[in-house]
Order: C-alpha cells, then structure tokens, then sequence
C-alpha cells in the first residue's frame, strides 16, 4: 500500500481496564471500537494461526502524532 500520512489535529485518548500488553510483541490485537475510537486506519491483511484454525486478520496502521 501506499506510504499515508494521518494527520491527527487532537490526540485521542481511551482508557482500557485490565488491559495487558507483551513488552516483546511485535503486533496487538484490538476489537473494532478500540480501533474505531483511534482511527487507525486499514493497511493490509495477515494469517495467522489460532487454537481455532489459520485466519486471516486486518491489520491496521499506527496512531501518529
């Protein structure tokens, strides 16, 4: 895809109860409203695997500010 710039004119905020993040993850995963409310925006697919199978997950861009 084409190299994009997203311009934020406000940084957004959301806070997240509970939420734990691997230091050493290369990827996170979100559900939709998360990644609705920060406006990232679609760059690609990816497959990966899964206890339920191989799937094929969105993969959305950085927040940049």
């Amino acid at each position: 895809m084409e190299n994009e710039k997203h311009i934020v004119s406000s940084p957004r905020k959301i806070h997240i109860e509970d939420a734990i993040v691997d230091s050493g993850a290369t990827m996170l995963s979100l559900n939709c409203d998360t990644i609705h409310l920060l406006g990232l925006k679609k760059i690609g697919t990816r497959k990966v695997n899964t206890a339920d199978g191989v799937k094929e997950l969105d993969i959305f861009g950085m927040v940049r500010l």
